[in-house]
């Protein structure tokens, strides 16, 4: 057998067994990386905590971080790791990434059967879970502690069975993806709701379908979910008072959506970084977005008519541009958001992709898959191994262009791979495409070990706060105060061991130094500098980068007596 025969009866194989195929695929690249790195500023060691309250003080209805309340984030996500974490021996930090990496595999079974159910084409469903496992964004995301992909993957089974809906016009799937869509909210707050509503309500208006809101049974299902948010709503008042609610409808809702004072951009902010996070694919969408004929791929994938394959492809860009839109709306913006529409986005490009695979083709004869294999597979190829081969050069370089007073390491053979898949990819611009594919997820993979065994933990140093803070809870054992100032809430707590009293009053911290207190004092150095009224028995015992800035661990002058 040759290798492209070969490559051929391995991706029938694995489109067959998608379930089985996805999970062997994820664990490859996240299992050797579980227990590599310390946990990470800001989200990795603040969720820490807040998992430890969630287990050690029952602070299991509102979530608790540094010791006050934290109405940033619902509880649902921190339910589903104690559940991991019964089902599993694991411990923090493998038990937190072990969370994200089933996270991810929902995320992919979501994107799978979303493409079942709008395309109705199992080949494309599956190869939109191979584009994202050769995805760097995504996969980079699938190494880190946050509960984006969870929140997502519940977006987007909302969306799947709101679709669903619209197809059969069956109670139980309006009452199911209602229900997922209070689950997204409890899970990382209104915005599971509002996804799936806005993009049901403009592919509604657009079919002329509206009727189908205006029903008893949709206004008893929209209750429902307002009921489930409600009983959460009613349950924090109860343990919290008024004060944390309006923290959490004015300051983390309202004005994180219209003037956030946390990663505020403009509104084109997206239009920007999306083509980015989106690569490698974005080159490979401009290479064959020019050759992408809709009408002929309608007739390719209509196994149950041209009208629905339509409406299916309707349902998905409206997902993804009312998506895009409201997200850009937001005054608060990071890329991670994004990943809700990265399912749909993944959809519509395995649907461009496709046709370079004529192994998979069902409709068409020889003659035609051969010249439309041939007409792109080359341009595709070439595009994706000029991408790898500029990695390639760039990577080696990688230590002198941080600010930081560390060596990062395995970048040398990060390149080697990188340039190993542009020389690999180059010469098989000839080939089937299924062997191009093959060789991307060999080659990611490979890529994601190496940054996850080797970079990753060199970069710990200043990543993470843990050095610092372990050296914060050797004073405090020594019965120092432990006092962090205008720092991000929970940044050495999950280290230290103890709750920090954390600040934005310097005359208070200058006030306990005066009066003798032994204190240890974290601060960024920016603040230090510029602090006029300092007290001169304090000395700077320590001094560490945690991402883009310096801090400082300061302790009374009698400490070093």
């Amino acid at each position: 057998m040759n290798i492209n025969n070969y490559c051929q009866t391995l991706w029938t194989w694995m489109q067959r067994h998608p379930y089985i195929s996805l999970a062997i695929i994820l664990g490859l690249q996240t299992a050797f990386t579980l227990t590599t790195r310390n946990l990470w500023y800001s989200d990795e060691i603040r969720y820490a905590n807040v998992f430890e309250h969630l287990i050690n003080a029952k602070k299991w209805l509102v979530l608790y971080l540094n010791g006050q309340p934290y109405p940033d984030k619902p509880p649902l996500y921190f339910w589903f790791i104690y559940l991991v974490k019964v089902c599993t021996p694991l411990t923090p930090p493998a038990l937190f990434l072990f969370c994200t990496t089933i996270s991810a595999y929902i995320y992919l079974i979501a994107t799978y059967h979303l493409g079942l159910i709008t395309i109705k084409d199992q080949n494309i469903s599956f190869l939109s879970c191979v584009v994202l496992l050769t995805n760097l964004y995504f996969m980079g995301v699938t190494h880190y502690f946050r509960m984006d992909l969870f929140f997502a993957s519940l977006i987007i089974f909302s969306h799947i069975y709101f679709y669903k809906y619209y197809l059969i016009q069956k109670n139980k799937y309006l009452h199911i993806a209602f229900i997922l869509s209070a689950l997204a909210v409890l899970t990382k707050g209104p915005l599971g709701l509002a996804f799936p509503l806005i993009s049901f309500f403009i592919f509604l208006t657009l079919q002329k379908k509206l009727n189908l809101i205006w029903q008893k049974e949709f206004l008893k299902s929209f209750s429902l979910c307002i009921t489930l948010l409600l009983l959460w709503v009613i349950g924090a008042y109860i343990v919290e008072g008024e004060k944390f609610l309006h923290n959490i409808f004015y300051d983390q809702i309202y004005r994180r959506a219209v003037n956030t004072w946390h990663h505020p951009q403009p509104f084109y902010h997206y239009l920007l970084t999306l083509p980015l996070a989106w690569l490698p694919w974005t080159i490979v969408l401009l290479v064959q977005c020019s050759r992408f004929n809709v009408q002929r791929f309608f007739k390719l994938n209509c196994s149950t008519g041209l009208s629905d394959t339509q409406n299916g492809l309707k349902f998905l860009l409206i997902y993804f541009f009312a998506g895009f839109i409201l997200l850009s709306c937001i005054s608060i913006k990071i890329v991670i958001y994004l990943l809700p529409i990265f399912a749909p986005l993944a959809i519509l490009t395995a649907s461009i992709i496709q046709k370079l695979l004529p192994v998979i083709q069902q409709h068409e004869t020889p003659e035609v898959e051969s010249k439309n294999s041939e007409s792109g597979v080359s341009g595709v190829s070439v595009g994706l191994a000029f991408f790898f081969a500029l990695l390639a050069i760039t990577l080696p370089f990688a230590n002198f262009f941080h600010p930081w007073p560390i060596k990062i390491k395995g970048h040398f053979l990060a390149a080697l791979v990188c340039l190993g898949l542009a020389i690999i990819l180059f010469k098989l611009r000839k080939k089937d495409f299924c062997q191009t594919l093959m060789t991307m997820l060999v080659g990611i993979t490979l890529l994601i070990n190496i940054l996850g065994i080797f970079t990753a933990p060199s970069l710990d140093a200043v990543m993470s706060p843990r050095a610092q803070a372990e050296k914060m809870a050797g004073y405090i054992q020594k019965g120092f105060t432990p006092v962090a100032y205008k720092i991000y809430s929970g940044t050495y707590t999950y280290y230290a061991g103890q709750n920090i009293l954390e600040t934005r009053d310097l005359a208070m911290i200058g006030q306990k130094v005066k009066s003798g207190e032994k204190i240890v004092l974290a601060i960024r150095k920016k603040d230090w500098d510029r602090w006029r009224e300092r007290p001169e028995n304090l000395k700077i015992v320590d001094k560490q980068w945690i991402v883009d800035r310096i801090y400082y661990l300061v302790v009374t002058l009698q400490s070093t007596t």
